[in-house]
């Protein structure tokens, strides 16, 4: 009997033929992998070259932004947020799936005439009847734009069927993995955080993806935008859940939005979540008496802290609570202006200095 080559039976043919498992040793697997290029920072640790990544927030918090900023900064081949970018300039391919030309127009019009050249952008208008949910459209976007960068938004609308069954969920990540490790892609998923956890209280747990837990299981790295001042929409800071190729970051980027030719984030400071839960416990917890505040700086126009510590517990506030309600007068609300060791009520003292400007004094209510 005449033997059979398979590989060449079926070739053409599109079938393909799962390869035996190589087994190794520990020496060999070691001198194997040692020959493998070490991956760098791109986002320092919390975005790595060669990764899959998932960013994930409430609606409306801004990870779109945050993903198109970034994509500007990798595709210049410059850092961001005062962090570690190893890698050169690159070609950047951005999917994005839910919106059109007009929100990008909308959003990033003043940016025409910036060098975006390596920043290919792809809106639905693009895509045709084209299938999200199969690897051969990534596939074409990806060979069509020769990117090695690409930010797929967002996780949600990359499936016809349900996020929160575990098969299909299971079967999604796989597929961006694989065409991760195809192409020797950097890949960034945008989505959601699960409607149920948008209550304040648990606001950057790993559990938080919207979809099945499948997802969170099998993803690379994930980091979360979170708006911890629900009284300022500008203060977010960016937290790492955990980074499997890396040691995971124990702080978190503190970031205000801001608008300069877009909306784009500014970084602040670095800090531990825990101390900005408590600044945000603090600042939930306590009622602003801003009615009462006002009622104390009637007839005073400068007033020292142990003085509206007094009259507010005159007013029946506990002290602790007094000293938190100033607190959040001064640091956060801005209705209190301090200087020198005296708070003034703003809309007095900015009345006051424009009524000197004005009349040519140029006094303060001081």
């Amino acid at each position: 009997m005449v033997g059979i080559d398979i590989e060449q039976a079926i070739e053409g043919t599109g079938i393909e033929i799962e390869k035996p498992v190589e087994v190794l040793n520990m020496n060999e697997k070691l001198q194997r992998a040692k020959k493998k290029p070490k991956r760098k920072q791109i986002l320092g640790t919390y975005i790595m070259e060669r990764s899959l990544t998932l960013i994930q927030s409430k609606p409306k918090v801004g990870k779109s932004s945050l993903a198109v900023q970034i994509c500007i900064a990798v595709a210049k081949g410059e850092s961001l947020f005062g962090l570690t970018n190893n890698t050169n300039a690159m070609k950047v391919l951005y999917i994005d799936l839910e919106n059109g030309e007009e929100v990008l127009r909308d959003r990033y019009e003043n940016l025409i005439d910036e060098n975006l050249s390596n920043l290919y952008y792809l809106t639905y208008e693009d895509f045709g009847e084209r299938d999200f949910s199969v690897s051969t459209f990534y596939e074409e976007m990806i060979e069509q734009h020769n990117a090695k960068f690409v930010v797929v938004d967002n996780l949600g609308l990359t499936t016809n069927n349900s996020l929160q069954d575990p098969i299909n969920a299971k079967n999604l990540i796989k597929m961006f993995k694989d065409l991760k490790s195809k192409y020797n892609l950097t890949l960034i998923l945008v989505g959601h955080i699960n409607k149920g956890f948008q209550n304040g209280k648990q606001r950057t747990s790993q559990e938080q993806t919207q979809g099945s837990s499948v997802i969170n299981e099998r993803i690379e790295n994930l980091i979360s935008l979170v708006a911890f001042d629900e009284d300022d929409s500008k203060k977010v800071y960016l937290k790492q859940e955990f980074n499997r190729h890396y040691e995971t970051n124990d702080k978190v980027l503190i970031l205000n939005k801001s608008y300069d030719n877009y909306l784009k984030f500014d970084f602040v400071a670095t800090d531990y979540e825990s101390n900005l839960i408590k600044s945000y416990s603090v600042g939930r917890d306590v009622p602003k008496h801003t009615d009462k505040l006002e009622e104390i700086f009637l007839g005073n126009k400068a007033l020292f802290h142990s003085e509206i510590l007094t009259k507010l517990i005159d007013k029946g506030i506990n002290s602790e609570t007094a000293r938190k309600i100033i607190k959040r007068h001064h640091n956060e609300n801005k209705t209190l202006i301090k200087i020198d060791d005296c708070y003034y009520w703003r809309e007095y003292y900015e009345a006051e200095t424009k009524k000197g400007e004005q009349d040519g004094t140029l006094n303060s209510p001081i």
